[in-house]
């Protein structure tokens, strides 16, 4: 007889949380709907306003399908490459890319491909170029790295028939590789457009005026700038009604986990494949040596003096450290309640979705409104929830996979020895899922480190962090301290991340 999913019927604690979350959710919307009320809903039917959904939606499309493709071509490489020619530290560093913080990755390509940068381009960085370069750079090698993972399952038995076969590597990936592609493609295109079509930091640099700038930075500049909370509000509703429903249907599909399991038998691996597979990752090798190049030098260790970093670090450090512990947590309470037969549970498990329901500045603009009326939300609590709802479907993407395999290796075992509750998650589960839970803990941590979403509208003299202080410094021009203090944010991700890389690395080869 099949054993009920353990720690899930009657635990209403759980439960209770994430209604709560959506209760907060439905108090913001509320705010906003009553805010947007009083602007004529005319402002809609304005040309310039519809100009900017669509370029918003073109550049989404765009940065979406070049991500996809050259993570493609990146994840085909380094499947065939020679393993001798590529460093294990290289796949630790490339890893770190899709959790860098925004303004990093901004910096990053200003100094490969800005004015003064390593190579830069004769047709200027900002506007639609740079945002797609930024884009790319930070999204291609996530979808590179889920390919990868993917094609790991295939059937030693089917790795060997095709080389017995001689086929070639175009008839091999079509036979192999392409039917496992396809789904995992689409889900990761769909990924990128919502991430894209939300982004706020990249675009809000990179964006070169009005012209490309997404409905989060309109509505931050009616915030910030305008004032016009009528205006900020219906920016929202839009953005509320475009992104609820794909975010609805995407929390249906199928994601792609980390993967337990590495085929024994692998493709013909070569030097030609190992070479092309450096020439591609120079895309990503160059704005990394041009940071450390304009980033390095006296100015590195001077900017740390400095009594108002020392402030944002610390601050930075606890919010990120709250914030990815407490999206470790949400995410084994909530991988518990998707193996719940109620429909209560299943319903609460969309809560991971919320992200992509109600975007960052979304959130911040309802969370501001709330505190300007009765002045009770704290800039601290308002980050830290703006964190877990982003981190929480990309380290559930990864956390509920490995928990349903699991549960369906150990339940069993678990019934036969009587271990239930917490006994059986120290005994059993932890011992298991420590290197997922790691890693989820490490890059819930980088995404939380370096978010500009809502520290940009809550950040003051008294609250900063290194991502609100970095952009302070960009906007005063005094852009060697930026460089400076972007490589203090990016070096201790990198150092986390290769801690991870190798603990999930050591679990694997047990």
């Amino acid at each position: 007889m099949a054993s009920r999913p353990v720690g899930v019927h009657g635990a209403w604690p759980p439960r209770a949380l994430y209604l709560l979350l959506w209760g907060l959710v439905g108090l913001l919307l509320t705010a906003i709907v009553s805010a947007g009320g009083r602007l004529p809903f005319e402002f809609l039917l304005d040309t310039r306003f519809q100009q900017q959904l669509g370029r918003s939606v073109f550049q989404a499309a765009l940065s979406a399908t070049l991500s996809v493709a050259l993570g493609l071509g990146l994840a085909f490489l380094h499947h065939h490459a020679a393993r001798r020619w590529i460093p294990r530290g290289l796949s630790a560093l490339l890893s770190t890319v899709p959790v860098m913080p925004t303004l990093v990755v901004v910096l990053m390509v200003l100094a490969a491909y800005g004015r003064k940068g390593l190579m830069p381009l004769s047709g200027g960085l900002y506007g639609l170029t740079g945002i797609l370069i930024a884009h790319v750079f930070l999204n291609a090698p996530w979808v590179a790295a889920q390919l990868e993972l993917q094609w790991q399952r295939v059937p030693d038995n089917q790795q060997r028939l095709v080389q017995q076969l001689g086929l070639s590597r175009r008839r091999s990936f079509g036979l192999l590789l392409w039917p496992r592609s396809r789904g995992l493609l689409v889900t990761q295109w769909w990924l990128v457009f919502l991430l894209c079509f939300t982004s706020f930091a990249i675009v809000l640099v990179l964006g070169g005026g009005p012209r490309w700038a997404t409905l989060e930075v309109a509505l931050f500049q009616a915030i910030k700038l305008d004032f016009d909370l009528g205006r900020a509000a219906l920016i929202a509703l839009v953005q509320l009604l475009v992104l609820a429903p794909l975010a609805w249907v995407g929390s249906r599909a199928p994601w792609l986990a980390l993967n337990d399991r590495t085929g024994a038998v692998g493709p013909v691996r070569t030097v030609g494949f190992a070479i092309a597979y450096w020439l591609v990752l120079g895309f990503w090798l160059l704005p990394m040596a041009a940071l450390l190049w304009r980033g390095l030098g006296d100015q590195w260790l001077a900017v740390w003096s400095q009594r108002a970093v020392q402030q944002a670090a610390l601050t930075s450090l606890w919010v990120g450290s709250l914030s990815a512990t407490l999206v470790v947590a949400m995410a084994w309470v909530l991988g518990q309640l998707r193996r719940s037969r109620s429909g209560l549970d299943r319903w609460l498990s969309v809560s991971a979705w919320l992200a992509f329901m109600v975007p960052t500045q979304v959130l911040a603009l309802g969370l501001f409104l709330l505190a300007r009326g009765g002045g009770w939300v704290s800039p601290g609590a308002a980050v830290v929830l703006s964190n877990v709802l982003l981190c929480l479907p990309f380290v559930g993407a990864v956390l509920w996979p490995a928990m349903d395999r699991h549960h369906t290796r150990s339940d069993r075992l678990a019934l036969q020895w009587a271990l239930h509750g917490v006994t059986r998650v120290w005994r059993i589960d932890l011992a298991v899922l420590k290197p997922v839970l790691v890693w989820g803990w490490v890059f819930a941590f980088g995404l939380s480190l370096g978010d500009f979403g809502v520290i940009a509208l809550f950040g003051t003299e008294n609250f900063q962090t290194l991502p609100y202080l970095l952009y302070q410094k960009l906007g005063s021009y005094r852009t060697q301290d930026a460089f400076a203090l972007a490589l203090w944010l990016w070096l201790p991700v990198w150092l986390l991340f290769i801690w991870a890389h190798r603990t999930r690395s050591a679990h694997a080869t047990r």
